[in-house]
């Protein structure tokens, strides 16, 4: 079976970290929430890349992560 990745878009606090994993869990797929790899990468908090970078900053590093992500 060929699978396709599922991408949630949607405003900050809109659900997408609640709805993910359950979504995943459903169809038995892995679940990665971007920001979350995205603070791991740079080991800081979304606070902490917003503080020091700006959101052009971290809008800037979400892009690099996701486009390396497999």
């Amino acid at each position: 079976m060929i699978r396709y990745p599922i991408f949630i878009l949607g405003f900050m606090a809109a659900g997408k970290s609640s709805l993910a994993p359950k979504l995943a869990r459903a169809l038995g797929v892995k679940c990665i929430d971007l920001d979350q790899y995205v603070e791991h990468s740079v080991q800081q908090s979304i606070e902490q890349i917003f503080n020091s970078k700006g959101e052009e900053g971290f809008r800037r590093l979400e892009h690099q992560q996701l486009r390396t992500m497999k």
